[in-house]
């Protein structure tokens, strides 16, 4: 996991939409530009999952643990069958 408080990765890698303006002012929450992406990346550095919810709904963090879980599961089992 990574803090990205200034966004200087979330505009990098377009993770806000296009026409969001991202500044440092004291707005309320619902005006502050929220990042909504998961990004799951594995040891072999490759992405294996990405998640985008809208700003507008929660993030699922069960839903989130289960696919790590599955990916975990399918990596274990592949390495076994070799």
């Amino acid at each position: 996991m990574i803090g990205d408080s200034d966004f200087n990765v979330s505009k990098l890698y377009g993770m806000l939409p296009a026409d969001t303006r991202v500044t440092r002012s004291r707005a309320p929450p619902r005006k502050t530009p929220t990042v909504r992406n998961v990004f799951v990346i594995g040891p072999d550095k490759k992405v294996k999952l990405i998640l985008v919810y809208p700003m507008t709904t929660g993030r699922n963090f069960d839903e989130v643990l289960r696919v790590i879980d599955s990916l975990q599961l399918t990596a274990t089992t592949r390495s076994r069958r070799r």
